[in-house]
This record gives structure tokens, C-alpha cells and sequence, in this order.
């Protein structure tokens, strides 16, 4: 569903499913086998897909949802105006040069999705910094969900808040939670995939 990239500073995707989805889904890791002249290529479709439900996911997925409930994250300060700062990776025409040397060709109608947003830091530097997007956060986390609510509210207002999802469920569990609906144009992925029971098929997701 996704391709992520590595950026500076964290996990970024900027893709348009006819150009860099195309890339990432065709692009599949090779593992050598015992017998050095064969190659075994690793296919996505001969995996299946994990959920939180996997018995061998569920305890890694309730311990850190217990951890993010009793201490959400990041800790960062609410403010009632627009974030200090700016970080390429939040743009979503600058993540999308980045990726395919070229400006979209639209910005009008992108989803963006912020996984793993926890309170909603980066969150709220998505909604401002791409005032025409509609940005879905998803976390594990109730209670970081909460304070990303009151933040988004008080520094976006209403109006921000209005073009705001979010959604309280797991990674492993998107295609579920998101049925039915579009693609997304852009994903913001910081400091969650290495939390994840499964890093690579998180990635593959």
C-alpha cells in the first residue's frame, strides 16, 4: 500500500501511486541461499500481511500502547498558534520533488497520512504547511491521540481541525481501519517503525 524512503530526520514518503508506488512495488530484496550461483528472490505476495491480532504481535502491541497511554509522546508544549519552524518532510510538494525530481502536479485534494503521530506534533505541521490536504493520523495510542486532538485544535482551530482524522488502532491493521478509502500522497512516518514486532513488513505494508 505504502513505499517509504529514508529522509533526514526520520521515514518520509512522497509518492503518486503511477510513479514512486510503481518503483517501490517492483523493487524486491534478493537473498542469497546456502548455495552461493542461487538467488532467491523475496516476493511481498508470498507473505501474508500481519494484523494486532497475531498472537505473536498482540503482547509487543499492548505493551507499547500501555507505555504511549501512561506517558504520551512527544511531550512537546500545546500552543495556540502556528508551530515554530519548518521541516521539508512536512511539505508535501517539497517531499514529492525530493522523490521524483519534479513538482506535483497538483495540490489540490492530497491525503496525507501521519503514521504512528502520536500527539500530534508533526501532525499539526501537516495540516498547516499543506492547507489544501486532508491529514489522517493513526497511533496506538488513546491518550496520545487525545492531547493530539486538543493540539491540532488550538493551534490550526477549527477550521484544521476539520480536515483531521484520527484514528486509534495499529499499523498492522490500516488496510482494516482505512477501507475503502483512497490512497494517500504522502506519508509521515517518524520513530515508530523500529517499535513495531515486524520492522520490514511494517515498511512493506
Amino acid at each position: 500500500m505504502f513505499g517509504f524512503i529514508p529522509a533526514a530526520g526520520g521515514l518520509s514518503i512522497s509518492t503518486k501511486q503511477d510513479t514512486f508506488k510503481s518503483y517501490c512495488t517492483t523493487k524486491q530484496p534478493a537473498f542469497r541461499s546456502s548455495n552461493a550461483s542461487k538467488i532467491v528472490m523475496v516476493s511481498q505476495a508470498q507473505s501474508s500481511t500481519p494484523t494486532s491480532k497475531d498472537p505473536k504481535f498482540k503482547e509487543i502491541t499492548s505493551n507499547v500502547e500501555r507505555l504511549y497511554d501512561t506517558y504520551p509522546f512527544p511531550p512537546d508544549p500545546l500552543i495556540d498558534e502556528a508551530p515554530i519552524g519548518y521541516n521539508w518532510r512536512w511539505h508535501y510538494p517539497s517531499a514529492y520533488s525530493f522523490v521524483t525530481n519534479r513538482m506535483p502536479s497538483t495540490t489540490d485534494k492530497v491525503r496525507i497520512l501521519d503514521a504512528g503521530c502520536g500527539t500530534g506534533c508533526g501532525t499539526e505541521y501537516l495540516v498547516h504547511l499543506n492547507p489544501n490536504a486532508e491529514v489522517v493520523g493513526i497511533d496506538l495510542s488513546s491518550g496520545a491521540l487525545e492531547v493530539a486532538k486538543e493540539r491540532i485544535g488550538r493551534s490550526c482551530g477549527e477550521e484544521g481541525l476539520k480536515r483531521v482524522k484520527l484514528i486509534h488502532g495499529s499499523l498492522f491493521d490500516i488496510d482494516e481501519l482505512l477501507k475503502g478509502e483512497d490512497l494517500f500522497d504522502h506519508i509521515n512516518c517518524v520513530g515508530v517503525i523500529h517499535h513495531t514486532p515486524d520492522p520490514q513488513k511494517a515498511l512493506n505494508l
